[in-house]
């Protein structure tokens, strides 16, 4: 029988996760390929970044790592939507 901590899933419902969060961590490269895109295009017309689309790019940057670290086994706690989406940073460039 396996000794699992409280926040811990079985082991084979967690690869099951793991396999499921590493198909959403393929759908974000895309994404993100679509966001650089977009700001690259934004910031030659209009000169900066379009400041919605840069928040968002940073919350998604954080998100990915949350799968990461899930599915690396470094984290126990499920990436979204089993949690809260990503603050945006403090650090944040203006």
């Amino acid at each position: 029988m396996e000794n699992l901590k409280a926040d811990e899933d079985p082991t084979l419902l967690r690869i099951i996760y793991v396999a499921l969060f590493y198909f959403v961590f393929a759908l974000s490269e895309f994404l993100v390929i679509f966001i650089a895109v977009f700001q690259s295009l934004y910031v030659l017309i209009a000169g900066e970044p379009q400041q919605d689309v840069r928040r968002f790019g940073g919350t998604l940057g954080r998100y990915i790592e949350s799968i990461i670290g899930y599915i690396s086994w470094n984290k126990n706690e499920k990436p979204f939507p089993f949690s809260d989406w990503p603050r945006e940073s403090v650090d944040v460039q203006e």
